[in-house]
């Protein structure tokens, strides 16, 4: 394939958490925009339309933009898997079918991770070029300063994804592997490997519609956001992976003299077992810290109320747990010039080190996020804003869209 106008690209998403629809969104806007004559076909969740109207919306402005709702019995064969092998198996199914109903040139897997098993296995090969983007490269993890069990175990899960890496490239179909935000693990995949495949692909960061001044919004009007106090904030999926439990250790070991000089906003949807212990555990910070302000609203916020509140704060926390993959939010954090407090490892460590974006910190460590928020009260110089507008100016919604769509490797 040669990547012409006339190409026809099938888009596989099934997924709506995250960044699904946001990057799922970005690649309709860029097609409509410009209008290649290339043609693009997107099998995505069943509920589309209702989770992501705008997205349909856009599609309907061009001809050459298909939108396929999965049906729902096709959606139950994703979830209804009992095990990943048997979702991946699904999922890969699904993929033949359409490229194949819609004969198509090319498809770009949205994720590929769960596929990884499907595609190596020795099926007959798709008449179709397949692209996909991998999250969270096993390159990255970081299985230093453990236990000597907790670093064992380290390097048999790094030891299991090296050989899922390779099962999948079996397949030789497989053009292109796009690795999110990370040209250096996408080379050292290459050089593992001795496959050209790996290429890196950059992170989105999109720009929010906000109000013209943030601090006029509901949240100020409850008096969220007050003028005496250093606010931190942490936003998006409430998850353990993005550090809630060490963010809530760290909170009550927090002196009374200091907790009354912070304001903590929780915003998003608790996940898993979040959405029982959440809210005990916010009670529970209420009554050890009254002098801490505590604003929590377990939902998703519209991305007007989230920009807002990024504009209002003034530290973004992202103690990321596992800091292999990439992160949205210190984009937004950076569009914003908003400093974040994030982890020492990893690729987070590496970009907020890198471009400047904050301060990094052992983020497992309860303690050393509590140190991080008593150092940063009153500050007004951390990181640097011009490297934060570097950050954003290199990873466009239409960057990363030109890169799937237009630059094949």
């Amino acid at each position: 394939m040669n990547g012409v106008a006339n190409d026809h690209v099938l888009i596989f998403d099934p997924y709506t958490a995250g960044h699904h629809l946001e990057h799922l969104s970005h690649l309709v806007r860029y097609e409509v925009s410009r209008e290649t004559g290339r043609r693009l076909s997107l099998v995505v969740h069943p509920d589309i339309d209702e989770r992501c109207p705008d997205l349909v919306a856009d599609s309907r402005a061009s001809e050459n933009v298909d939108v396929h709702s999965l049906q729902s019995e096709e959606w139950e064969q994703i979830r209804g898997s009992s095990n990943l092998l048997g979702q991946s198996v699904a999922e890969w199914n699904l993929v033949r079918t359409y490229g194949h109903d819609l004969q198509v040139d090319r498809c770009i897997l949205m994720e590929m991770n769960v596929l990884q098993f499907a595609l190596g296995l020795p099926l007959q090969p798709v008449d179709f070029d397949v692209d996909g983007i991998l999250f969270f490269p096993y390159v990255r993890i970081d299985c230093e300063d453990q236990s000597p069990l907790k670093r064992w175990l380290c390097w048999l899960e790094k030891l299991r994804k090296w050989g899922q890496t390779e099962w999948m490239l079996r397949n030789t179909c497989l053009q292109t592997i796009y690795v999110l935000n990370d040209s250096e693990a996408a080379a050292t995949l290459r050089e593992i490997h001795t496959t050209d495949v790996f290429t890196p692909l950059p992170d989105p960061v999109p720009e929010w519609e906000k109000s013209d001044n943030a601090r006029d919004g509901q949240m100020e009007a409850a008096g969220e956001w007050s003028e005496d106090r250093t606010h931190f904030l942490l936003f998006g999926s409430l998850r353990t992976q993005k550090g809630i439990r060490q963010l809530l250790q760290a909170a009550e070991q927090l002196a009374p003299s200091d907790a009354s000089r912070m304001g903590l906003h929780l915003l998003g949807q608790p996940k898993n077992e979040w959405e029982t212990q959440l809210p005990r555990r916010i009670e529970r910070l209420r009554r050890v810290r009254p002098g801490l302000h505590l604003h929590y609203e377990g939902r998703f916020l519209s991305n007007v109320e989230l920009a807002q509140a990024i504009e209002a704060t003034d530290i973004i926390l992202a103690p990321y747990q596992r800091t292999e993959g990439s992160s949205g939010v210190i984009g937004h954090a950076a569009r914003h010039r908003c400093p974040v407090i994030g982890p020492s490892t990893g690729l987070v460590g590496s970009l907020i080190q890198e471009y400047q974006l904050g301060i990094t910190i052992n983020a497992t460590s309860p303690s050393a996020i509590r140190r991080a928020m008593i150092n940063l009260v009153g500050e007004q110089k951390i990181g640097d804003e011009e490297k934060m507008m570097e950050y954003v100016r290199e990873r466009t919604p239409d960057a990363f869209a030109s890169a799937l769509l237009d630059e094949l490797p």
